[in-house]
């Protein structure tokens, strides 16, 4: 074996360098022959070539292994997750406390006086809309039951959630503003209920646009739902 050929590792920071080198060249740290548990040893002319490369790997291995990398992966029911799931359970109270507010009859009959019938041209919608608001509450608690466990098909199930209501609150608000253009109602009046209906409409949508891709990209939602 030639001279140039042959390796040892710097004492100081543990490159592998030529074994005639007087200084390291990642380090500069000036080279003694080998380091081992504070003591030198260098090749014995008697000693056999493959004692003399054992003493070197038990000096590397001992001294310079480097630590096992560490599992930094964001993973966990925690930030934006988190923040997902209590925006769920915060709707769910939501729809909980706003299931008795609906129409009375007695305000129905107000709005046909008033508004030559608005009223009864718009209890097809608010069937509708009740109907749609038992199922978003299912579909939401069915939802946080799959995050909480970790299931992998919890990120599919709710693009396909995000999806669905994104959908359903342009068409519900295209239905809305449609009636609102059947009745004689005065422009300020209708004006504000358009507003509001389409305001309430682009919060959702957007709401979805910004959650979806999430749920697509998120590190956190891959490392963590994956049972």
């Amino acid at each position: 074996m030639c001279a140039s050929s042959k390796r040892k590792y710097c004492a100081e920071c543990g490159e592998s360098i030529v074994a005639s080198a007087k200084y390291c060249p990642s380090c500069g740290a000036p080279q003694k022959k080998f380091e081992a548990n504070n003591e030198y040893i260098e090749k014995d002319d008697s000693a056999s070539e493959r004692d003399y490369h054992r003493a070197v790997n038990e000096i590397h291995e001992s001294k310079y292994e480097r630590p096992p990398k560490k599992n930094n992966k964001v993973k966990g029911i925690g930030g934006w997750l988190l923040f997902y799931v209590i925006w769920m359970c915060v709707s769910l109270i939501i729809i909980v406390v706003n299931s008795g507010s609906g129409i009375t009859n007695s305000d129905c009959d107000f709005l046909n006086e008033i508004y030559g019938g608005f009223c009864n041209g718009i209890k097809e919608s608010i069937s509708v809309e009740n109907f749609m608001t038992a199922v978003r509450f299912v579909a939401l608690i069915i939802s946080i039951i799959l995050i909480l466990s970790k299931k992998k098909v919890a990120i599919k199930y709710n693009l396909f959630l995000l999806l669905a209501f994104g959908l359903w609150v342009i068409i519900d608000t295209s239905w809305v503003v449609s009636i609102i253009g059947q009745y004689d109602i005065p422009s300020n009046v209708s004006g504000s209920m358009v507003g509001e209906a389409v305001g309430s409409a682009l919060g959702s949508v957007a709401f979805c646009c910004i959650w979806a891709p999430y749920f697509l990209k998120s590190e956190r939602v891959k490392n963590t739902l994956t049972q």
